[in-house]
């Protein structure tokens, strides 16, 4: 059986750009730490890791999620720091409330809480 995810890498152009990009105005922690090529950052118990790829992957590769307790305090705190909004906050069809942002890259980037539904 399959554990938990130990790392998430992304790969760009500009892995410094992106990696603090991630660090400083999505998760507001200090920048992230260069060895090299590569860049990384621990959230919690999971490893963000950024490195350079040539030629440039494409852009909107991927999309992340980050679960949160409170989408609008999240959303309203990351927007603060300059990030771009793809997404405000809004009820979503599947049950959730989420909001998205754009990093450097071109990624979505989403934050998200699953409702309670009653009944």
């Amino acid at each position: 059986m399959l554990g938990n995810i130990g790392a998430v890498i992304f790969c760009a152009a500009d892995p410094g750009e992106l990696a603090n990009w991630y660090a400083v105005k999505f998760l507001g922690t200090k920048p992230a730490e260069a060895d090299g090529d590569h860049y990384g950052l621990m959230h919690g118990n999971h490893y963000l890791g950024f490195e350079k790829m040539n030629p440039s992957p494409p852009t909107g590769a991927m999309q992340l999620y980050f679960e949160t307790d409170d989408v609008d305090a999240d959303f309203a705190t990351i927007k603060a720091r300059g990030a771009d909004v793809v997404q405000d906050p809004d009820t979503m069809d599947w049950g959730g409330r989420a909001a998205c942002f754009k990093d450097p890259a071109g990624n979505r980037v989403w934050i998200f809480k699953m409702m309670e539904h009653s009944g």
